[in-house]
């Protein structure tokens, strides 16, 4: 079976747990996604100005899996696959793809299969490891293992997802279009 993160927690579910281990499994598990650095400091920088504006510690963990939560509640709501795919391959072509190094590490069924928006020479990656509710990453696999069987050769996986969202939402934020989004969770 493929695996759609490299958590892999559809196998762990599948495999079963002993209920021991049920009872002591985390409800938070962490990915690590790879941001280019002026996304990365975007984002820090915008946690800060959330954390001061709520008055509380706001994570970037806290704005990745809020917009998280607005996917799986799609999902939920509208179980698209199709849909789901048409708007994941419109954002992944249009966002930075910051894993071609990791692609041409991997085998071919990886590969993107259409041309990509590249990083600039000049950007650097950073490597960020983000603590999501587990359940939620589950999710997002299953979406990913039916997404299979309407398109076997699809390259979505729960990091590269979560990497086409931060980025296109910092993008957005930069551009001054989400700014509306910003008051309207945090008001």
């Amino acid at each position: 079976m493929r695996a759609y993160s490299e958590r892999n927690l559809m196998q762990a579910e599948i495999k079963g747990r002993s209920p021991f281990l049920k009872l002591i499994t985390p409800s938070k598990a962490s990915i690590k996604i790879s941001l280019p650095d002026d996304v990365y400091f975007r984002m820090k920088n915008l946690c800060d100005d959330v954390t001061k504006l709520i008055e509380e510690q706001y994570r970037p963990d806290d704005l990745l899996q809020l917009l998280l939560d607005d996917i799986v509640d799609h999902v939920r709501e509208t179980q698209d696959v199709k849909g789901m795919h048409q708007l994941f391959l419109e954002r992944d072509k249009s966002t930075y793809n910051v894993r071609l190094k990791y692609y041409q590490k991997r085998e071919e069924e990886t590969e993107p299969l259409y041309p990509m928006k590249k990083p600039q020479p000049n950007d650097e990656i950073k490597m960020v490891y983000m603590r999501l509710v587990r359940e939620d990453i589950l999710r997002m696999e299953i979406l990913f293992s039916d997404m299979a069987e309407l398109f076997p050769n699809h390259h979505f996986t729960v990091e590269r997802v979560l990497e086409i969202l931060l980025i296109d939402f910092i993008e957005k934020y930069k551009r001054g279009e989400a700014i509306n989004v910003i008051k309207s969770v945090f008001s």
